[in-house]
């Protein structure tokens, strides 16, 4: 399932990412200017988020099989279609509505997919799919580039639209629940839930309302994504411009995409063993991205403008390969799901703004051509000042929730003794005091559940809580065996 994912996920932002390729080639095809061609992109890449939450919600009614199948006849007929239009308002709805809204359904299974086939290793398997973006980005920029050279757009978007419908739909088939444990382990979980009637939907939206570190995220994620796509978009033309050839140029984004792919790893790897400097990393790199794309406004030859690409794509591993686990630490597991659709969709709009921007900015000439590195450069640091808001709110918020605390003797859960003192490095741990007598009391009452994170040793845990209608809180213990490196 993992393959078949991360294949998708390679086609998916592999054809996002090559865009630039494809810009120069329309405006000449179509007869329009660096705006109109800039809609075109965009639109694509914009509805790619703002209908991940109804694309989430519609998973969860026609499965995430029948969503990807779909996602995969539109997205193929958007680009068979496209190469037999002459006009370029018609290639709004081709290459930008169909186009689009076949994404966003192949998109929103590969989380959903993930994020049910992995606990453990969620990290990690994440880190994996994620890599297909840029690894499809190296490979499709170059190739690309070769196949207009050999052939004209008209072909080359007939050609990629049948590859495309036949590996999307091929891959779509490893989402089919074929492992009857799988099954079974699913029916078991959800006669659980529907046996202790845990209604807690409405309750995490409405947490999610107040969770004021989420909402300063998803300021800076506006932010990180009206820079993300300008580079990626007008690199090509721009490196045109200052007489750089265009398979020359093609290759800088590939360069980008190889830079990028280690940089995700890196990324993966760095915070799969430090969880607890997840924020501050996101900040940091959101900032440099910035610094780095400002300096670029002076790159005005070839090893300037490769060098940016490569500096950049190392630090861009972070923007959108760390931004679900962000996501996770400033709200919860449980309501990963409506934040992630929340930010998605909030996200459309500077996806289809920021390209369209520059490239009526450049129409128009009110400013050089450079001046797109300034804007990158100036937004990402503006989306690193309201991720350090968000750090600080998200801290200062979990401080306070921790009441007066006390530390009481931890045992082994599989052994039920007392470990021994020596060997045995204790934390405190939260208990609610107050209601400590009364709680002991209540153990006929009816249980809710909920997923908490809490830190202990510089690692993360996700808990599972059960608490009685009248607790505050429950309790939570670890304690870590010195001789034997165990968290109990």
């Amino acid at each position: 399932m993992l393959v078949m994912s991360s294949t998708i996920y390679f086609l998916l932002f592999g054809t996002l990412y090559s865009y630039g390729v494809w810009l120069p080639r329309i405006m000449e095809e179509f007869n329009c200017n660096q705006e109109q061609a800039a809609w075109v992109g965009s639109m694509a890449s914009g509805l790619l988020v703002l209908l991940a939450m109804p694309a989430s919600i519609s998973c969860n009614y026609l499965g995430v099989f029948t969503m990807s199948i779909l996602g995969s006849i539109m997205c193929g007929s958007g680009l068979i279609i496209s190469s037999h239009l002459q006009n370029i308002y018609h290639l709004y709805l081709s290459f930008g509505v169909l186009l689009g809204i076949g994404l966003a359904l192949l998109y929103t299974p590969t989380l959903v997919m993930v994020g049910r086939w992995f606990d453990k290793y969620q990290t990690q398997a994440t880190t994996f799919m994620m890599i297909g973006a840029p690894i499809g980005s190296l490979i499709f920029n170059p190739l690309m580039e070769k196949i207009m050279e050999n052939y004209n757009l008209r072909s080359a978007m007939n050609l990629y639209g049948i590859m495309f419908l036949g590996i999307t739909f091929i891959c779509s088939f490893g989402y089919l629940p074929f492992s009857q444990k799988l099954i079974k382990k699913d029916v078991d979980i959800e006669s659980k839930l529907e046996k202790n009637k845990i209604d807690c939907g409405f309750k995490f939206r409405k947490k999610l309302l107040r969770n004021n570190a989420f909402w300063l995220f998803c300021v800076c994620r506006f932010f990180a994504i009206l820079a993300y796509y300008v580079p990626l978009f007008h690199l090509i033309k721009y490196a045109m411009t200052i007489g750089i050839s265009s398979s020359t140029a093609s290759l800088m984004l590939a360069v980008w995409s190889g830079s990028n792919f280690l940089g995700r790893i890196c990324y993966g790897c760095f915070i799969a063993n430090h969880r607890e400097k997840l924020l501050s990393t996101y900040q940091i790199s959101m900032f440099l991205s910035g610094v780095v794309s400002a300096a670029a406004y002076f790159a005005d030859n070839t090893w300037s403008l490769f060098l940016y690409c490569c500096i950049y794509g190392i630090l861009d591993g972070s923007n959108i390969g760390l931004a679900s686990l962000v996501t996770i630490d400033l709200t919860s597991p449980l309501d990963l799901g409506a934040a992630w659709g929340i930010q998605q969709t909030i996200n459309g709009i500077p996806s289809i703004a920021g390209p369209v921007l520059i490239g009526a900015m450049n129409d128009a000439k009110l400013l050089s051509a450079n001046y797109m590195f300034v804007f990158t450069g100036g937004t990402f640091i503006l989306g690193s000042i309201f991720m350090n808001f968000a750090r600080i709110t998200h801290n200062r918020t979990r401080q306070s929730e921790i009441p007066n605390t006390e530390l009481k003797d931890v045992y082994n859960t599989d052994q039920n003794e007392s470990l021994d003192e020596s060997h045995l490095q204790k934390d405190v741990y939260i208990t609610d005091q107050k209601n400590s007598k009364e709680n002991a009391n209540s153990s006929e009452l009816p249980k809710q559940t909920s997923v908490e994170n809490f830190s202990f040793d510089n690692k993360t845990f996700n808990v599972e809580i059960i608490r009685n209608e009248k607790e505050s809180l429950s309790s939570v213990e670890f304690s870590k065996d010195t001789q034997n490196g165990k968290i109990v």
